[in-house]
């Protein structure tokens, strides 16, 4: 919390943002190898962030320690500790077998945010209140500016290795060495002692060897030793190379194995509206991220697909052929619209549940969208992951062609409908032509299917994004780079909407213009759960130039 502290004069109500809670000084001792443990497991609370505040939870408010961290590390952030020394009055390295005596909250005392207390030696939690007693210790000083002492805490550092603190035990000991529970460490053998096993609990005096008969140096040429040494180590580190090298080799071959190679189709999916649904949702839209996560990889195992890799929201997945992929993603929306989002979620124009005529769901929750390509693309083993990936036009043009879906819309290629009919399996979906499109990077124009189960057939989505005309800006809805461009936004329509409603939530809002069009900021319901009629605005095209911003998402 030190970093909420800024410096100079220090105002009485700005003491809250330093201490949040109404915590007591709580002092304790603890040796040094556990006082690590607990900065560390602070350190290491947030994700990893290039900002001070979001990579790192709340720590030992302590002054007498200064940290040098990495906060864009994975795990052990800390790079160097050191501890201010009192009585020598200098900052000294943390020890690992020292006693130190630590006054701090009664929070991180008593185990808050799952701190590693376990190693306190002895505690007492005063009745002293940590705001009452800085606020006494101001009235005592009415004459004096009181400056908070940062004193370089926290200095972020990259590229610098993690400073590595183990607890060692007898077993850790080499030959020769002992372990010394004062020390927690394990130190050498005494002089006229040894210790000829690995872990053995304490060194041993020499047995006389006034019997033994040492030849002489005239005897003895060290080179008859060294270099059998030296050749053996040789061996050894050759040995050693060659079974790191069968390993990777064998590893890639079963990563292959794993994979599927040929004819192989593609998919990607992205979530449509999941920049502002982390923009208004944070908490929300993580718990949905999960259902989202978790419904396409049990789908994906249930149609033997392969997980090729995630970015951020997106998957990317192969499949061994085009029946199971379309299988796969259609499955995908329909179990997609059985899971219990968050309400939040569903008030989103991203997320709103719509009827078909029916009565029967055909939106509820996240919209994914989802394109697929077949062909042979190159498989590459990743020897970061162990998973293999996929290069070449084959995957270039699935993405491309998600990217000219909506959410919960699956768009295909013809060389996959050709597959399907060829399967048979044409008739098992509903399938409309989307007509010959310009996708980015690729030269040739490709024709474009929907295709969705039956069951869904009833969704309607906006025109695929037009193609823009300028060569700077291709594929692009709104163009910041050259004038004249055809924008086509998406209308949307809204359910239940009582546009003279006072009740609807003021986080949302619409306004209607005398050409009856409708321009939307989000979504909204009225709260009066009245049933309105439906609002269906007819499509509205905009010629704009190029610095204009519709707000469409």
């Amino acid at each position: 919390y030190q970093r909420r502290v800024h410096g100079g004069p220090l105002r009485i109500n700005g003491l809250y943002d330093a201490y949040p809670f109404v915590d007591n000084i709580c002092t304790f001792t603890i040796r040094g190898i556990d006082l690590y443990d607990m900065v560390v497991y602070g350190l290491s609370m947030g994700a990893p962030s290039e900002d001070l505040i979001t990579s790192t939870g709340p720590f030992p408010q302590i002054s007498g320690i200064r940290l040098t961290y990495d906060p864009t590390l994975n795990l052990t952030r800390l790079v160097n500790i050191t501890i201010y020394n009192r009585t020598l009055k200098e900052w000294q390295p943390l020890r690992r077998a020292q006693i130190y005596t630590v006054s701090t909250t009664s929070y991180v005392c008593t185990g808050g945010d799952k701190y590693p207390v376990n190693g306190i030696i002895e505690s007492t939690i005063t009745t002293m209140e940590i705001h009452s007693v800085v606020m006494d210790y101001i009235k005592q000083q009415p004459s004096q500016s009181i400056t908070p002492m940062v004193d370089k805490r926290m200095t972020i550092v990259k590229g610098l290795p993690p400073l590595v603190m183990k607890h060692i035990s007898q077993v850790d000991c080499l030959v020769n060495t002992s372990y010394d529970s004062s020390a927690l460490d394990c130190i050498p053998c005494p002089v006229g002692q040894y210790q000829p096993l690995l872990g053995q609990a304490t060194c041993i005096n020499i047995p006389n060897t006034s019997h033994v008969v040492v030849s002489s140096s005239s005897d003895f040429n060290l080179k008859n030793v060294l270099i059998p040494i030296a050749s053996g180590l040789l061996l050894i580190a050759l040995l050693i190379v060659l079974i790191v090298i069968y390993r990777r080799k064998s590893r890639a071959k079963r990563a292959l194995a794993e994979a599927p190679q040929g004819t192989v189709a593609i998919v990607f999916t992205d979530i449509q509206g999941s920049t502002s649904l982390w923009d208004n949702f944070p908490y929300d839209m993580g718990a949905a991220l999960e259902l989202h996560n978790d419904c396409i990889r049990r789908v994906l195992a249930r149609h033997k697909g392969y997980e090729v890799k995630t970015i951020g929201d997106s998957f990317m997945m192969a499949f061994g052929d085009v029946v199971s992929a379309v299988k796969c993603c259609c499955d995908i929306q329909t179990s997609l619209m059985d899971l219990n989002w968050p309400d939040t979620i569903c008030v989103h124009e991203s997320g709103m549940k719509h009827y078909n005529s029916e009565g029967l769901l055909k939106w509820n929750g996240l919209r994914v969208r989802m394109g697929i390509h077949a062909g042979e693309p190159e498989p590459r083993v990743d020897h970061n992951t162990w998973r293999v990936d996929y290069f070449g036009p084959v995957v270039n043009c699935a993405a491309r062609v998600e990217g000219q879906a909506c959410g919960g819309q699956i768009c295909t290629t013809a060389m996959v409908i050709e597959l399907l009919k060829h399967r048979n399996a044409y008739d098992d979906y509903s399938i409309t032509y989307m007509g010959p499109k310009t996708l980015k990077g690729i030269v040739d124009k490709v024709e474009l299917y929907s295709i969705l189960p039956h069951s869904l057939k009833e969704r309607e989505f906006p025109p695929p994004k037009q193609t823009n005309p300028c060569s700077k800006c291709q594929d692009e809805m709104i163009c910041t780079r050259c004038d004249g461009v055809v924008a086509v936004p998406r209308i949307i329509q809204l359910p239940n909407l009582n546009l003279n409603s006072r009740s609807m939530n003021p986080r949302y809002s619409a306004s209607v213009t005398t050409d009856s069009e409708i321009t939307v900021g989000k979504s909204f319901v009225d709260n009066n759960n009245q049933r309105n009629q439906v609002v269906e605005p007819p499509p509205v095209i905009h010629i704009l130039p190029c610095n204009t911003h519709l707000g469409y998402n």
